[in-house]
């Protein structure tokens, strides 16, 4: 039992130190995804989900770890029934800024501890 005590407590400060440096970070990730800085990115990696997303026709998409919604703004319209998650307050509030879905602030230990705060009747689950 102490095991298990001592080994949360290590996973809850490893999730309140990733929080707080995408905290810290929020707004230069922002600029980097919108002024299309990620060299990765650009290659490749955001066509090639937009082309899986298309392949799928979901009805509704779930983003987990949406960030500041690019993947919502994105989609082709009419696109399916959008919803972004992610654990940043800052992030969400620039996807909410920008529009292009429903987006919602979620500490990803709560979605974790209560997977039903999610609805299950997603097509399709980008985490």
């Amino acid at each position: 039992m102490a095991e298990q005590s001592r080994r949360e407590g290590g996973t809850s400060r490893i999730a309140d130190a990733i929080q707080r440096s995408w905290s810290h970070n929020a707004d230069a990730w922002i600029t980097a995804i919108r002024g299309a800085a990620i060299g990765s990115r650009r290659a490749g990696t955001d066509a090639a989900l937009l082309r899986t997303i298309a392949e799928c026709n979901p009805r509704r998409l779930l983003d987990v770890g949406c960030g500041e919604g690019w993947l919502a703004r994105s989609l082709p319209a009419p696109g399916p029934d959008y919803l972004g998650i992610d654990a940043c307050a800052r992030l969400i509030a620039a996807a909410r800024q920008a529009g292009g879905g429903r987006f919602c602030h979620l500490p990803y230990q709560e979605l974790s501890r209560h997977p039903g705060l999610v609805d299950p009747g997603f097509d399709l689950r980008m985490v």
